[in-house]
């Protein structure tokens, strides 16, 4: 193939037919249908909403159509997407995605007859499950951050290196799909070549070539090229193509099959050029064993049928199957809280002070902003202001924050107050944080210890006027408690959080 676009097409039009093929190419995977439909998946368990579990869900991957997400309950829906917002949290990306493709059967759906390239999606579903896992690891990003870096990698995917490459799907009997620059060096048994009409093409509006005399290689508008560069331009351009068309028929080790399109403005192609050489002398055709024919048409019809002997795959069922402890479950605190609706301030007249005006009304509330001052406090020492503007100006650009100095100044002046707020835990001197060294402090300490079967209205029954408590309705749980503790840290010998 010329160009990776006819390598799309020949392979789309094998599918029709079944035939099994597979493209080797620099198509990079963050490019993909299947990273959209990721991306959407992410998004969905990062906020969850009715619209975006909607967006996630009708899609090719899954095969839920509209029709039958008006027949699930939603109520069930979110609570699953909950789920997998704190499988992400937890235990990181991977597990998350698999969750949800096992959950709907995604990689059975791709592997079945009826879906066309399915391995082809399958294999990067896989791809990116494995890229999102390493950047997660590599990078320490949070579920924000991976986010963040997702949308502006698949905006900028030309730019990405070699890991991001797709992977070959598996390549057993399937037509191998290759372009004529990717190929040069290899050989086939069998090579068939349909898009060697290469011409020159003179209506494009940039054009590059060579100066002879100079040696010196110019880019240049086609309207400021004289007649003699165009010359240049054809001649060269030419000269490129017949390089070409002699890499793709010198890559078959036993027979090449050349497809000749012979639509006029093919008139002046390479691979017509070399056609009127063998007309004129009919004996160089016959020495390289080279025979002219016109192809068959294939019946509409027709699909291949592979000769190998496909076993069903068969799994064992167990009978009469049940859990020991079916109420048994990995909890968090969020787990147990019950959804509750967003109370809003009464308008208030803006404040004249700029800080506080920035702090009370132009930072928005919500999970972005909780994520910029997450990473803001976990990252500065709390004893050296001196970095501290490095740090909020790193996490702006990670988190896709739009910052400007007036804001970075408020938000220094924020965690200045936050630092140099005193603390005094009962029966004991009051301190500051500016007071603890970096060695002395874990952010984001992990712990959990288990639980054994309660009801979450025991938890109700605890509440008072002056500390109220809710949970969500469960009859019974028990299991693990898991969380996070943002900052852990020693003050005079005595840990605290």
């Amino acid at each position: 193939m010329r160009n990776k676009f006819q390598a799309q097409d020949v392979k789309q039009m094998l599918a029709h037919f079944n035939v099994p093929a597979v493209t080797i190419d620099d198509t990079k995977v963050l490019g993909s249908e299947e990273a959209k439909m990721l991306l959407y998946v992410m998004e969905a368990v990062y906020a969850i909403s009715a619209a975006s579990v909607n967006k996630a869900l009708v899609n090719p991957l899954t095969g839920i159509t509209i029709n039958d997400l008006l027949e699930m309950d939603d109520a069930v829906l979110l609570e699953r997407f909950r789920l997998y917002q704190q499988s992400w949290q937890h235990d990181g990306i991977y597990v998350m995605l698999n969750h949800f493709i096992t959950d709907h059967k995604i990689r059975s759906r791709m592997l079945s007859p009826e879906i066309i390239q399915g391995e082809r999606k399958l294999s990067n579903i896989i791809q990116l499950i494995e890229l999102f896992h390493k950047m997660e690891k590599r990078q320490q990003y949070a579920p924000a951050e991976l986010l963040n870096w997702l949308k502006r990698s698949m905006e900028n995917e030309e730019n990405l290196g070699d890991e991001f490459e797709q992977r070959i799907e598996s390549d057993g009997d399937a037509v191998q799909i290759i372009t004529i620059h990717k190929c040069k060096g290899l050989e086939y048994n069998i090579v068939i070549a349909p898009f060697l009409d290469l011409n020159v093409k003179m209506d494009v509006d940039f054009f590059s070539f060579r100066e002879p005399d100079e040696e010196e290689y110019y880019f240049t508008n086609s309207g400021l090229l004289t007649d003699q560069q165009k010359k240049w331009y054809k001649t060269e351009t030419e000269q490129e193509n017949r390089r070409l068309f002699y890499v793709a028929m010198t890559r078959a080790k036993y027979v090449c099959y050349v497809g000749n399109n012979t639509f006029h403005l093919n008139n002046n192609s390479s691979l017509r050029s070399f056609l009127n050489v063998l007309d004129k002398d009919p004996a160089i055709a016959e020495s390289f064993g080279i025979v002219r024919s016109i192809a068959s048409s294939i019946p509409p019809d027709y699909r291949y049928t592979s000769e190998t002997q496909q076993f069903p795959v068969e799994f064992a069922k167990a009978d009469n199957f049940s859990l020991l402890q079916p109420n048994w479950k990995k909890m968090s605190y969020s787990f147990l809280n019950p959804e509750h609706a967003i109370q809003r301030n009464p308008q208030q007249m803006l404040s004249v002070d700029p800080y506080d005006r920035f702090t009370f009304h132009e930072l928005k509330k919500g999970a972005h902003t909780g994520n910029l001052l997450h990473y803001i406090f976990e990252r500065i020492d709390f004893t050296d202001p001196s970095g501290w503007r490095s740090v909020v100006e790193l996490a702006a650009k990670r988190l896709s924050v739009k910052v400007e100095a007036e804001k970075i100044d408020n938000i220094l002046r924020m965690l200045d107050e936050v630092i140099h707020l005193p603390l005094q835990p009962e029966e004991h001197k009051s301190f500051t944080l500016s007071e603890v060294i970096r060695e002395e402090r874990i952010n984001e300490l992990e712990f959990g210890f288990g639980v054994a079967p309660f009801s979450t209205s025991a938890i109700e029954s605890l509440s008072h006027f002056g500390h109220p408590l809710a949970a969500r309705s469960f009859s019974e749980l028990e299991g693990i408690m898991n969380g996070k503790i943002d900052l852990f840290f020693e003050q005079n010998g005595r840990p605290l959080s």
